[in-house]
């Protein structure tokens, strides 16, 4: 086993791990200030804990993720060891085709883990595009319910100095 492909791979398996227990960290936080904060609204409440539950999902995902990495460098060997001398005759012995398959199926779980990260990571950026988008629009209500009253007291004003006219 080549040591820098070793260090690599420990390398990246501890940050995905890093990187999965600061984000549960962070949506830990979340959490408790969503039990405090009773000033929220409940579509914002509901949005947060949505978000919480997704993030959480994907950090215990990165730590599959990377023992799946890990796993694989104690699975190395094994394949190193299907490399061997080729049958002239072209049979490949039944014991070879099982360690084959375990590690196809292997690799397969690992991207399929991988996968679903990304989808979930595609899918909290497009809900926190929805939730953007719904306060912009919230802020523009406002803003244009301000400005109307705004012009509406105006005139009040500009009609009790004309003399009530």
């Amino acid at each position: 086993m080549d040591p820098l492909e070793l260090t690599l791979g420990i390398g990246l398996a501890g940050l995905l791990v890093a990187v999965a227990g600061y984000f549960a960290y962070r949506q830990q936080q979340t959490l408790r200030q969503l039990r405090h904060d009773t000033d929220l609204s409940l579509d914002d409440r509901r949005y947060l804990h949505r978000q919480v539950v997704r993030r959480l999902f994907s950090s215990v995902l990165l730590v599959i993720l990377a023992g799946f990495l890990a796993g694989w460098y104690f699975l190395e060997p094994d394949m190193e060891a299907l490399s061997g001398p080729v049958n002239p005759a072209g049979e490949i012995p039944e014991s070879a085709k099982e360690a084959l398959r375990f590690f196809a199926y292997y690799w397969i779980a690992a991207m399929l883990v991988f996968l679903v990260v990304l989808v979930l990571a595609v899918y909290d950026i497009l809900a926190t595009a929805r939730f953007g988008a719904r306060h912009r629009r919230q802020l523009a209500e406002d803003r244009r319910a301000t400005l109307e009253a705004e012009v509406e007291r105006l005139q009040r004003d500009r009609h009790r100095l004309n003399g009530g006219l």
